[in-house]
């Protein structure tokens, strides 16, 4: 895969199974030993269980991918996150924390030829 596939998969990560809650897609886009080297979250169940925190703790979100920069085999990709709709004051600090961060997110993401996440 070349590095518009691998950029094209990680924002779809985030714009289509974040944010539309379409986790069928993490079968398609995630291979099963792929790490998030940033959360350190790893392999595809790994993902699945982190997507569903989110949801959990947070509610509906939507994510923004507002970069995506690629290189080789890694993706760096530069998101917000808002919660939607607006919900009450959140109780846990570092999910207030990440809510309420004015600057956008990097992820630095690890791909393969046959997975692109």
């Amino acid at each position: 895969m070349n590095t518009s596939v691998h950029k094209d998969a990680a924002r779809r990560l985030f714009t289509e199974v974040i944010s539309q809650h379409r986790m069928e897609l993490l079968d398609e886009l995630v291979a099963e030993d792929a790490v998030d080297e940033t959360t350190g979250v790893a392999g595809r169940e790994g993902f699945r269980e982190h997507v569903s925190g989110v949801w959990h703790s947070v509610g509906d979100v939507k994510a923004t991918v507002t970069d995506v920069i690629a290189a080789g085999d890694r993706v760096a990709v530069w998101w917000q996150i808002v919660r939607s709709p607006p919900r009450p004051a959140v109780r846990r600090p570092a999910l207030r924390s990440l809510l309420h961060r004015p600057e956008h997110q990097p992820d630095l993401v690890r791909c393969r030829p046959d997975r692109s996440v």
